[in-house]
């Protein structure tokens, strides 16, 4: 697939953990894709670990909206660089940023996500430290 079709999924991807939106979500990963976010914890997959990892966003958020800032191809995959900002039940605002590298189906449908990001950074930003 051309990296125009890569990067239309990747912004696809974006656009649906942005607006909690499960089956747009879904639709961006081929049947048997894997998230891995961040990097080192349980994989997420299928529809049913999709609505998981949402959950987990919306008990802690009001608001969280992940913006990709630059996007480079190379071998067949996809890394992006994106910032976040959010609000939290509590009120408090968090900023942060990281990595993703997405890898592909024929089809264009996302294979593999790995998000590296630091979630301590998160958590104190949330702590008020």
């Amino acid at each position: 697939m051309a990296d125009e079709g890569k990067q239309a999924t990747v912004e696809a991807y974006f656009a649906a953990i942005s607006s909690q939106d499960v089956e747009a979500l879904t639709a961006v990963f081929s049947p048997d894709g894997v998230m891995e976010d961040p990097v080192g914890t349980r994989p997420i997959q299928g529809r049913d670990g999709f609505q998981r990892f949402l959950d987990g966003i919306t008990s802690t958020f009001n608001e969280m909206i992940l913006t990709p800032a630059e996007s480079f191809h190379a071998g067949g995959e996809v890394a992006v660089r994106w910032t976040a900002q959010g609000r939290s039940k509590e009120g408090v605002e968090v900023h942060y940023g990281g990595i993703d590298v997405f890898s592909f189906d024929e089809e264009g449908r996302v294979t593999r996500m790995r998000g590296y990001w630091e979630p301590r950074a998160l958590f104190a930003q949330l702590k008020g430290a």
